[in-house]
């Protein structure tokens, strides 16, 4: 939001709000970014997940069009319109299976799976690798990447690879080490000696430029003594540690709920439990808004939710007690080759087919549950309910 310099006029709104004569009014869809502002029950334009639905009228200024979800766990759905979801729009970790225009989970917490087979992980992300059987486990927190659980490609910061393994760095002066008591590579100013760094002979014992948590002085590298400081020019700091800010040489911290920020009043990076808020063109407003309990972590809304507070599993963007027991299965084609439903039967055959078909399942799964949940094999299935998420996938919960 910014304001006419010397009044209180506004010349521009938080999303959300519209402007109408100076001021910033509250569109009455709080899923809508933009409405007009001769109507605020007119949306013009929607949060990420949900699309303009139609307008009971074709007059826009008494008409009412509202912004309605896409299908769970979909980030677009403009062309297929509100209830489903545009071509390759699904959220990480959920696929739009071919013929569907729902979200499917991918199988095993993996972020990118096969479009017909949710089974097969394409794509582990980031500090996980593939077991070689479609699974994704996770790296040792040293790896930035790996193949194994032993064997590290690429460290995090302030580590080394050393055959495959990522080791701490001895330090200053030593910038990359070659094994787990030598240095390979010397910061500016140092020469290797060895497996040690050396002051360089050429410099004549003076250095022009120190690392991050040093600062120049009588062509020595001296260290940073002020709190919360990443860079400094003797007394004053230039650069500070991540959830801190720059004033006058000094680190102050950053607003409450926030983790990372470039002033008092813009933040860059969310703290747990808060989101931040984006401005009409998609960017940054430096705000930042509390996500609503259970959530841990949440995006664009407080209740779409990205992890989940200690009791709570996500599940889609929804945090669920773990009191509920869930279990979702992907049917697919048996040995025999042959489909239980096919695509273009309606969604209530497929789901009464699909029910007819894991009776047997049901059985075996009361059979067993703990004794306190297995008051009668009738009792126990009764208590299961089941829902069609998409074209072959079902969820199970009791």
């Amino acid at each position: 939001m910014t304001c006419v310099p010397g009044t209180k006029s506004c010349k521009s709104c938080f999303d959300g709000y519209t402007l109408v004569a100076g001021s910033c009014l509250s569109c009455l869809d709080p899923n809508s970014v933009y409405c007009r502002p001769t109507n605020l029950n007119y949306s013009v334009l929607c949060y990420p997940k949900y699309s303009i639905g139609t307008s009971n009228t074709s007059n826009t200024t008494s008409s009412v069009r509202y912004c309605q979800p896409c299908a769970d766990n979909c980030l677009k759905c403009d062309v297929n319109g509100p209830g489903n979801c545009d071509s390759s729009q699904c959220i990480l970790g959920f696929v739009q299976l071919t013929g569907t225009l729902n979200c499917t989970a991918c199988i095993n917490s993996c972020p990118i799976c096969n479009a017909v087979n949710p089974n097969i992980c394409l794509d582990c992300g980031p500090s996980r690798y593939s077991d070689g059987q479609g699974s994704c486990l996770a790296c040792s927190n040293r790896c930035k990447t790996c193949i194994s659980a032993i064997n590290c490609s690429i460290c995090q910061l302030g580590y080394s690879l050393i055959n495959a393994t990522c080791y701490s760095n001895m330090g200053y002066p030593c910038a990359i080490m070659g094994s787990i008591s030598q240095c390979n590579e010397c910061f500016q100013g140092f020469i290797l000696n060895g497996s040690t760094c050396v002051f360089d002979p050429s410099s004549n014992g003076t250095q022009t430029k120190c690392p991050y948590g040093y600062y120049l002085s009588n062509s020595s590298c001296l260290i940073c003594s002020l709190t919360n400081c990443r860079a400094c020019n003797s007394n004053l700091c230039t650069l500070c540690v991540k959830g801190y800010y720059l004033k006058a040489g000094v680190c102050l911290r950053c607003s409450s709920g926030c983790s990372d920020c470039s002033s008092a009043t813009y933040c860059n990076q969310a703290a747990d439990s808060y989101y931040l808020q984006n401005r009409l063109d998609g960017s940054n407003s430096g705000k930042v808004l509390a996500c609503n309990s259970p959530c841990l972590t949440c995006e664009y809304h407080s209740d779409y939710c990205l992890m989940c507070i200690n009791g709570y599993n996500i599940s889609g963007s929804t945090c669920l007690s773990n009191s509920i027991f869930t279990i979702q299965i992907v049917l697919g084609p048996g040995s025999s080759n042959t489909k239980i439903f096919s695509n273009s039967d309606s969604n209530d055959v497929q789901l009464s087919e699909a029910i007819k078909s894991i009776n047997r399942l049901l059985n075996s799964f009361c059979q067993i549950l703990e004794s306190s949940l297995t008051v009668s094999d009738s009792s126990c299935k009764n208590a299961f309910r089941l829902t069609s998420l998409a074209i072959g996938s079902i969820l199970m919960s009791i």
